[in-house]
């Protein structure tokens, strides 16, 4: 039995390893906004169990387990981003022990070790530690399984039989790559332990896996032909080049350095594997058994995962969270078996000079930010009134969107034909004001827009914003008026050509920058008032400008062709038409803080300003702007 003085050193290491795990998969862990699979995540285990359950074998192509845990902990940990996706960070940290008994068991203590260290900063798993999916649990039930499974094969009992196959049954119902793992690790057995007793036990085991699997491996299957073709067809190498970039830095670096990393990784993980094929010492049952763990692990998954997609495509890196474990513990072995003199803090210098710059640009890149629901329901929420309506283009997005909306407005997922919406939103715009298009994961239902080309041709644009992986339009339904609003500024600002600004809402105070909604530049939103005085001999359109004391400018509209002038041009008004015009002006990042004026006129379709007759306000711009508000533009 070894002494405590010789646990204490590696006791001391599971321990910092265990800290350092848990410190990167907790930091910034409930910034990002959920995106799209974890508002999936959160509608699915928000149902009652019975709902879980005959969602998970109907509609939801993964299994139910995740959810029901996750159903469980909403309940005692609450519903914040960061709740949700704690769930996630516990089995991610558990791996870093459960890998290093593992590979411990497997060829000792360093790689054990070795094998910690790698994962515990690991971008990869740290990436999924933070989402709010079934990804870390199914590393650490895989993990777990191999670490039962070679407990079972070395002592034979009963007992540890039983906690192979209720880790593996776990791991089936965990996700639908846990199949080709566990298969792995049954064929593992099989090589490791050809005993006519072990061979019964894996007979049974895998007999029993199938019998409890087999009801939801066949609602899979029924599934699969209603499920979105989202995924591109990809070749073997294509698999493994992929597979090995995710663990080696996940998607956060590129260039050569990344890809030697990434087929380096390849290359010491292939020798891990030679090397305990070759060394002759007796670990389990037979002299190079081990190897078969590893080998089959790594590699069946993967193979299987090409083989389905030659069908249908299945493959994802995220998928693979299965195999990471097992492939880290292939380079462990590679590096302390064949490079003896590695002491543990060199390995983990190298795997920092890896991983830093990985985790630090996973943390800090825009590229990198999940989808911004949180910024795109909250600004619908504090733009549309009970008057309006939200339309969801993809209706599966409510998921992510109703976690965070709470406006006024009711939230409509589409439920028509794209190349035919008007029998849909006819029912649904009868007495609204304003229509929000909310689009996101559209390419798979509406590649063409023809939904928001509709909208556009008929009704005038009030305003849009683009979060990330996100577009939001505001189409206004009642843009021709008969009487100005309450909540309208009166003005008396008469124009050549017929029209009369007679009044106008902007923003009064904001920030020139914005990084969320439409970066990098923030936009004041004004509303404008046109009366038609007479008939208009050409079409004319607003114009607006952000002014400096000076008259310098430092905003500008935006001119987009689904205005209102586009939509109701000037020529085709009669007198008397009350129109609305939204208006957006572009700010200039840099603008200082201080007050500035909103100038406002009008141009020919030549570019040149209308003159201005008359006006009950201050003129500007060479007597061709009318200025009608003072900004303030507050610090960034």
């Amino acid at each position: 039995m070894p002494s405590l003085r010789g646990r204490l050193p590696s006791t001391v290491m599971m321990a910092l390893m265990v800290l350092c795990a848990f410190t990167l998969r907790l930091y910034a862990l409930g910034r990002q906004s959920l995106w799209l699979d974890e508002g999936a995540s959160f509608s699915i285990a928000s149902s009652p169990l019975t709902s879980i359950l005959e969602q998970t074998f109907t509609l939801e192509p993964n299994p139910p387990l995740y959810y029901v845990l996750l159903h469980g902990w909403m309940s005692v940990a609450g519903q914040t981003e960061f709740a949700l996706r704690f769930l996630s960070l516990v089995p991610s940290v558990l791996l870093i022990p459960v890998l290093y008994r593992l590979g411990r068991m497997l060829a000792g203590q360093r790689v054990g070790l070795f094998s910690a260290t790698l994962a515990s900063g690991s971008p990869y798993l740290v990436w999924y530690s933070q989402e709010a999916r079934m990804y870390a649990l199914l590393a650490c039930l895989a993990a777990a399984s191999g670490l039962a499974l070679l407990q079972a094969i070395r002592t034979g009992s009963w007992r540890a039989w039983v906690c192979f196959f209720i880790l593996s049954g776990a791991t089936l119902y965990t996700h639908l790559y846990g199949l080709f793992t566990v298969t792995a690790l049954l064929l593992a057995a099989v090589v490791m332990d050809r005993s006519r007793r072990s061979a019964v036990r894996v007979i049974l085991c895998a007999l029993g896996l199938a019998v409890i699997y087999a009801p939801w491996l066949w609602a899979t299957y029924t599934h699969r032909s209603q499920a979105p073709d989202w995924r591109a067809p990809v070749e073997i190498l294509d698999i493994v080049g992929d597979t090995a970039a995710a663990f080696a830095h996940g998607p956060f670096l590129d260039g050569p350095a990344a890809d030697w990393a990434a087929w380096g990784g390849v290359g010491l993980a292939t020798i891990g594997v030679l090397v305990l094929v070759w060394r002759r010492q007796r670990t389990i049952n037979q002299p190079d058994s081990r190897a078969a763990v590893l080998g089959l692990s790594i590699v069946v998954p993967l193979l299987v995962a090409y083989a389905a997609s030659l069908a249908e495509p299945i493959y994802a890196e995220r998928y693979v969270a299965a195999v990471a474990p097992f492939y880290y513990l292939a380079i462990a072995a590679s590096i302390a078996l064949l490079w003896r003199w590695f002491p543990i803090v060199v390995v983990a210098g190298v795997m920092a000079a890896l991983y830093w710059p990985a985790l630090t640009t996973s943390w800090s890149d825009a590229r990198f930010q999940k989808e911004e629901f949180r910024a795109a329901a909250t600004f619908v929420q504090q733009r549309a009134s009970e008057d309006d309506v939200v339309i969801l283009a993809a209706p599966f997005i409510s998921m992510p969107f109703g976690y965070y909306y709470r406006g006024a407005a009711a939230v409509v997922p589409f439920g028509g034909e794209y190349d035919n919406p008007q029998p849909f939103l006819d029912g649904v715009l009868t007495n609204k004001r304003t229509v929000w298009l909310v689009t996101s994961h559209i390419e798979n239902v509406d590649p063409n827009r023809k939904l928001s080309s509709w909208l556009a041709s008929r009704y005038p644009e009030n305003t849009e914003a683009y979060p990330k992986g996100i577009h939001i339009n505001a189409f206004d339904l009642s843009y021709r008026l008969t009487a100005l609003p309450q909540d309208a500024t009166a003005v008396e600002a008469r124009f050549e050509g017929g029209l009369t600004l007679v009044g106008y809402r902007a923003d009064t105070a904001l920030s020139p920058g914005d990084t969320v909604l439409h970066p990098p530049s923030n936009w004041l939103h004004a509303t404008l008032y046109w009366r038609t005085d007479e008939p208009a001999a050409v079409n004319l359109v607003s114009e607006a400008y952000l002014l400096d004391s000076n008259a310098g400018i430092w905003g500008g509209k935006l001119h987009r062709p689904t205005d209102v002038g586009s939509v109701y041009p000037t020529r085709q008004r009669a007198v008397g038409d009350l129109v609305v015009d939204e208006v957006d002006v572009n700010l200039n990042p840099a603008s200082s803080a201080g007050e500035y004026l909103l100038a406002v006129g009008l141009l020919r379709p030549d570019g040149g300003a209308v003159p201005l007759v008359s006006t009950s306000l201050r003129s500007g711009g060479a007597g061709n702007l009318v200025l009608l508000a003072t900004v303030t533009i507050l610090d960034q």
